[in-house]
């Protein structure tokens, strides 16, 4: 009998042992951008600038809250508003879905046909990503994108971009484009710098979304 209870308590013990790495351990796969729409740049607006949002999901892809990381009044309150209106796939542990988060920049690009007169992208500080146990990637460089010379297109380029545990650009999915401004978008976001996503204070592969909102040169503010 004293054998079989010796026998039982290392079978708990192992059972206990796995259950911790589950919870603390185990494959994760983070969220991602599923469906986009655009995001209206301000017509009393005349400054472009880097919004920066960090979307919250349960395990169900429900937005909980978005989180402002990088405010530029009156464009943050557009970016967020378009936001809410997205769709994401929610970030996945052991295979099953888990509470996750996702940062999203939304660029409102100038008006810069070939690049003429391109401002400084003047980032600005960033909040406090604090100590969770999944912090998302962040942009940490960047530029505007050119528009391109002789177009008179507008609208919301939103890019899903996989970053890589050192920060570097891996791949740039297209979730929602202009024909003519897309290229322009992705061209500009493959030469900025990224602070890579960090799981229980490690660097990991992950996904951050950018948004790139060109004006209409009708507005001739930008």
């Amino acid at each position: 009998m004293k054998r079989l209870l010796n026998v039982m308590g290392v079978v708990v013990l192992a059972m206990s042992g796995t259950a911790a790495k589950g919870q603390n351990g185990g494959k994760f796969v983070p969220p991602k951008l599923v469906s986009a729409g655009e995001i209206a740049y301000p017509v009393n607006s005349n400054s472009p600038g880097f919004v920066a949002l960090q979307v919250n999901l349960d395990g169900n892809a429900n937005i909980q809250n978005i989180q402002v990381m990088r405010d530029v009044p009156p464009l943050t309150s557009a970016a967020q508003t378009a936001v809410q209106g997205w769709s994401f796939a929610a970030g996945t542990l052991n295979g099953s879905g888990a509470p996750s988060s996702i940062q999203v920049t939304a660029v409102f690009n100038p008006f810069n046909p070939a690049g003429v007169g391109l401002p400084s992208p003047g980032l600005g500080p960033a909040a406090d990503v604090g100590s969770a146990p999944y912090v998302p990637a962040r942009v940490a460089s960047a530029t505007y994108a050119t528009y391109p010379p002789n177009s008179t297109a507008f609208g919301t380029v939103v890019l899903d971009v996989r970053i890589g545990s050192g920060g570097d650009v891996k791949r740039v999915n297209v979730v929602h484009g202009v024909a003519a401004l897309t290229g322009s978008a992705i061209t500009a976001v493959k030469t900025w710098g990224f602070s890579p996503a960090k799981r229980n204070g490690k660097s990991v592969d992950s996904r951050t979304v950018v948004a790139i909102v060109f004006p209409s040169p009708a507005l001739g503010t930008q």
